[in-house]
């Protein structure tokens, strides 16, 4: 009995050849049909045990998949157990849990170890004065100290001065001398000393001069001299206030001559100015020359 075969895949033989086969075969028995690779061919085995090429030789392209078969109803055996797989990364943390009951109370703990001392502390405010004890015995009286070095002395009494500024003049009548007057304690002993420079504006019949304190009880005591004329020098003696009427010098006209004066003066019960006072004999004036001064020095 033959047999059909319809042969209609695509064969391709070391990637040159591609035959579609779209023949019928006749075999008398399926069982005699054969194929081989032979020399680079194709061929096929007929009943007659005859091989004939079906083409030239090469790999054909892969055909379609199949369709899957029914599956079988026996199980195949389990299979070897895989190797464990690398471990996982880890899970993220899992929410914080309610906070559990309070435990009972621990033993207590040894105690630890001394700390460091402490930075001192603020200074505290001062507290109330206490009330003052009883007074306690005298002591012995001490050894006396050795005596102490002499001090210096002192600066003692301080002269007082009046300068005359600008030139006086007086006239025939005794009085004071303008600018040379300085103010005295009441009650008090007072050395004095007068030095100036005077001038008769006409005639020789000279000058009278004097101490004159203003309030009267004051007691004088001192001396007078000067140049009665160009060769002569005349002293005298003071001992009341005022001029000294009848000693006249000075008795050159139109001459500047000195005249010193010095004593002590004490004072009454009231204060008081000592001044210098002159008067002119007979006509004319006498005049006191800028630079003559008076000065005192308290004793007392």
């Amino acid at each position: 009995m033959s047999e059909h075969r319809h042969i209609s895949e695509d064969v391709v033989f070391d990637g040159t050849v591609s035959l579609r086969k779209l023949k019928e075969l006749k075999f008398d028995s399926p069982s005699d049909v054969g194929l081989r690779l032979f020399g680079g061919k194709i061929q096929l085995k007929n009943e007659e045990e005859e091989w004939a090429d079906l083409g030239a030789s090469g790999q054909g392209q892969q055909g379609n998949q199949g369709y899957q078969g029914a599956p079988s109803t026996v199980q195949g055996p389990q299979g070897a157990a895989g190797s464990p797989g690398a471990q996982g990364n880890q899970g993220f943390q899992g929410i914080q849990g309610n906070q559990g009951n309070a435990g009972g109370t621990g033993p207590q703990g040894f105690q630890g170890n001394q700390g460091n001392t402490g930075n001192t502390g603020s200074q505290g405010n001062q507290g109330n004065q206490g009330n003052s004890g009883g007074t306690g015995p005298q002591g012995n009286q001490g050894y006396q100290g050795y005596q102490g070095n002499q001090g210096n002395q002192g600066a003692g009494a301080v002269w007082t001065e009046a300068t005359l500024g600008t030139q006086a003049s007086n006239d025939t009548s005794l009085g004071n001398i303008t600018g040379l007057s300085i103010a005295l304690d009441a009650s008090s002993t007072y050395a004095f000393e007068y030095c100036g420079i005077h001038y008769m504006s006409t005639g020789t019949a000279g000058a009278q001069y004097g101490i004159q304190f203003s309030v009267a009880g004051a007691t004088l005591i001192g001396e007078a001299h000067g140049a009665q004329s160009a060769t002569v020098n005349r002293a005298w003696q003071l001992d009341t206030q005022g001029g000294q009427q009848g000693v006249a010098i000075h008795l050159l006209a139109t001459t500047s001559m000195p005249l010193r004066m010095s004593g002590h003066l004490v004072t009454p019960g009231t204060p008081g100015n000592i001044t210098v006072q002159a008067k002119k004999i007979t006509s004319g004036n006498v005049i006191t020359r800028i630079g003559s001064t008076i000065r005192v020095k308290k004793l007392a």
